[in-house]
C-alpha cells in the first residue's frame, strides 16, 4: 500500500488526536472519536485491515507527513506515533476477546 493510501486510512484513528490531552486518555479510550469501541461494527473487513496496516505504518514511518493525514493535528510526532501504537494494540486486544 502506498503512503497516500495509508494516510487516507490513518485519518479515522488520527481524528481523535484533536480531542486528546494525554496518552493515558488514549489508553483508556477516554476521548471523543475513539474508533476502538465501534471498530468491528463500523468498518468492514477490508477497511479494518487497511486501518490496522496504516496504524502499524504510522508507528514505523520516519517520514510520515501528518499534514497529509489531517491538517493541524496537535501534539508531537512521538505523541502521535504512540497514540497510533496504543490504538492498534487496543483494537487487537478487543478483537481477541470477541
Amino acid at each position: 500500500m502506498k503512503a497516500t493510501e495509508h494516510s487516507k486510512w490513518l485519518r479515522y484513528p488520527a481524528y481523535g488526536l484533536y480531542h486528546l490531552d494525554s496518552l493515558d486518555q488514549s489508553e483508556r479510550g477516554a476521548y471523543l472519536y475513539d474508533i476502538v469501541p465501534t471498530f468491528d461494527s463500523r468498518f468492514d473487513m477490508v477497511a479494518q485491515q487497511s486501518i490496522l496496516e496504516a496504524l502499524a505504518w504510522a508507528v514505523e514511518c520516519d517520514g510520515l507527513n501528518w499534514e497529509e493525514v489531517l491538517p493541524g493535528l496537535p501534539h508531537s510526532t512521538d505523541f502521535k506515533r504512540e497514540h497510533c501504537r496504543i490504538t492498534r494494540d487496543r483494537i487487537l486486544r478487543r478483537q481477541k476477546t470477541t
